[in-house]
């Protein structure tokens, strides 16, 4: 069978494990992707992460659901994936401007006029008068953070959708899938923060893959890639935010 699935995405290199854990999943089937956000096949490392992945959902959806954009893209499901780190990172605490129990003295104003604080607000972050995080979402828990954006996720793309969504939120992010495929660790693999610098790219070498620096380069990364889905069924295991992701895209090409 022939899927069409668009792709919402933080990076390339997201897009690249997404895609290969997919054909991983379901070898018989044949895939066709959609690059949504960021745009690939422009051949760019050049993107803004999480923040326009939140810009993609509030303005890009409804025109791609569109009567004529939806048959232009043709699409069986659009996934949008954003990293769990976004909900407990100082740098994106505008991400908490939305939050039932938030306080902050711009948001009506922000929310009268239909501007976004995490695009518009003029407040540096050093200067936010909320507290972090947030009262509504103070717990360090990996579901507290998956909840948080799944609400602003949703909020944003509306309750009606012509073309179903999933929304997958790693946390800490991407790279504890890696890391879970890797080691063998006794600490909670989604606890694990920045696991890319801390862990994967701590030294120049990580399992006999020699690692550029900090940079994600594609051939390092679909070195790493192969390791994470011959174990896929560990990092299932380890990563209950991999689980759902397999069990929700299951039920999404079961309808």
């Amino acid at each position: 069978m022939k899927r069409v699935i668009g792709l919402v995405s933080e990076g390339p290199r997201d897009v690249d494990l997404i895609t290969s854990v997919i054909e991983n999943l379901f070898p018989d089937d044949q895939f066709e992707y959609r690059y949504l956000q960021p745009d690939v096949t422009l051949m760019s490392d050049n993107y803004n992460g999480w923040k326009d992945v939140l810009r993609w959902c509030r303005k890009d959806y409804a025109a791609v659901c569109s009567s004529t954009e939806c048959l232009k893209y043709g699409m069986d499901l659009i996934i949008v994936q954003i990293d769990g780190d976004v909900s407990r990172k100082r740098d994106s605490k505008q991400s908490h401007c939305n939050c039932v129990n938030c306080d902050c003295p711009e948001r009506e104003h922000y929310r009268e006029g239909e501007r976004y604080p995490f695009e518009e607000c003029t407040r540096r972050t050093t200067e936010c008068p909320l507290p972090f995080p947030c009262t509504e979402h103070q717990e360090e828990k990996p579901n507290t953070y998956v909840v948080h954006l799944k609400e602003i996720l949703n909020a944003y793309l509306g309750e009606r959708r012509s073309i179903p969504v999933l929304l997958l939120i790693p946390c800490d992010s991407m790279d504890t899938w890696i890391v879970a495929a890797y080691e063998d660790l006794s600490a909670p693999y989604e606890l694990l923060e920045d696991p890319w610098d801390t862990i994967v790219a701590r030294g120049k070498e990580y399992h006999g893959i020699r690692i550029h620096g900090k940079k994600k380069s594609k051939a390092v990364f679909n070195e790493l890639i192969k390791t994470v889905t011959a174990n896929w069924s560990s990092v299932t295991e380890k990563c209950s935010q991999a689980g759902r992701f397999q069990e929700e895209l299951i039920t999404a090409f079961q309808r």
